[in-house]
């Protein structure tokens, strides 16, 4: 029922306008549309064309769901699925994978956010090489909510 809502959320967000350059974290960072689909956003794996990203992982004790693209390095970061995207865990969990990275080597080249409704739903990002496989290892069950 919750992922129903959820749906129905990014749906409603993604009639909204959604201006390409907004400003986050003191930069300005490109975006896409909640509507924009894994073909669009370069995401093959665990993603859905309703619900965006399917993997269930957990950083730092922050629940988070992930896809990524068929070569690793297009990451989608979304909060676990709740009535309304959980805009605190989101940005706590962002900066958590990105520390993660950092601690590895793995460099950031792009990070872009999915808007609307000044919301951020989600964050994509690029890396310079496959760092999907890495946030993999972090996979847990999705708990029940």
């Amino acid at each position: 029922m919750k992922n129903l809502i959820f749906t129905g959320f990014l749906l409603l967000a993604s009639c909204t306008n959604t201006p390409t350059i907004i400003n986050f974290n003191d930069k300005s960072v490109g975006t896409y549309n909640p509507a924009a689909g894994c073909v669009s956003l370069l995401l093959k794996q665990d993603c859905s064309k309703i619900i965006g990203a399917t993997r269930h992982i957990e950083i730092d004790a922050i629940e988070l769901r992930i896809s990524g693209s068929v070569d690793g390095r297009v990451i989608l970061i979304m909060s676990k699925p709740t009535l309304a995207p959980d805009t605190i865990a989101l940005k706590e969990g962002a900066t958590a994978i990105k520390n993660f990275f950092f601690k590895k080597a793995i460099k950031l080249i792009e990070a872009k956010v999915i808007y609307g409704d000044n919301i951020i739903v989600g964050h994509h990002y690029t890396f310079d090489v496959d760092a999907y496989s890495h946030l993999k290892t972090l996979t847990v069950k999705p708990k029940a909510y």
